[in-house]
């Protein structure tokens, strides 16, 4: 919806009740604003600036959805992999490997091959 303004340039948009919604919406899906913007009609600018709290509220709400899904997935134990990514996210934890490059007492890594030459003539021992 727009009004008439005095003065060049073009009229002052008022979101209607029906646009707050529907950007409230498309945000929560994480549709990209430039996308929501087209879909009303208007420029991104113009979404971002009367539409700050559909926007940031939809995503908020959406992304508290997930959690509380991710959440439960995690509490049932159904999902051992939800429950992983739900402690490494919310709770800290984390994966390590433990890598030594160092042999005893921080000395070369001694490896268990030993290479013998058979069959192979001695040059000193050449007559």
């Amino acid at each position: 919806m727009t009004t008439k303004q005095k003065g060049p340039g073009k009229p002052k948009h008022i979101p209607t009740e029906v646009q707050l919604a529907k950007v409230k919406e498309l945000a929560g899906l994480g549709i990209r604003h430039v996308d929501i913007a087209s879909i009303i009609g208007i420029s991104r600018a113009t979404l971002e600036l009367r539409y700050r709290d559909e926007l940031d509220i939809g995503g908020a709400l959406a992304r508290a959805k997930v959690a509380q899904t991710a959440y439960q997935m995690a509490l049932s134990g159904d999902s051992a992999s939800m429950t992983t990514f739900y402690m490494k996210t919310q709770c800290g934890w984390r994966e390590t490997d433990h890598h030594v490059h160092t042999g005893e007492d921080g000395g070369a890594i001694q490896h268990g091959l030993s290479v013998e030459f058979v069959g192979l003539d001695d040059p000193a021992n050449d007559d």
